[in-house]
């Protein structure tokens, strides 16, 4: 063989293996994630984002995360909240 039929062959081996490593990451991820479960919550009189994120942040976490998370999964524009809205907040 010749030099550069080995380096072809040893590039197409090199490409199978990105593939293939591709392929179990992508199965590994997708039998991983877990499923958020949601608790909703109806808002009372003087309910705010902050007061309910600090009740469910674990201690050590940033409760601006928390928030974030509450107005993503709500698909909230703003951070206001009216007493009967209903939201869904992480479990």
């Amino acid at each position: 063989m010749n030099i550069k039929k080995v380096l072809v062959f040893i590039a197409g081996i090199m490409l199978v293996f990105v593939a293939l490593n591709s392929v179990f990451t992508y199965t590994v991820n997708a039998f991983t994630q877990t499923r958020e479960t949601y608790q909703e919550v109806v808002i009372q009189e003087n309910d705010t984002l902050w007061c309910i994120a600090e009740k469910i942040t674990p201690p050590g976490q940033d409760i601006r995360n928390t928030i974030y998370q509450i107005r993503k999964i709500n698909k909230m524009n703003s951070a206001v909240l009216q007493p009967g809205q209903r939201i869904l907040i992480p479990q």
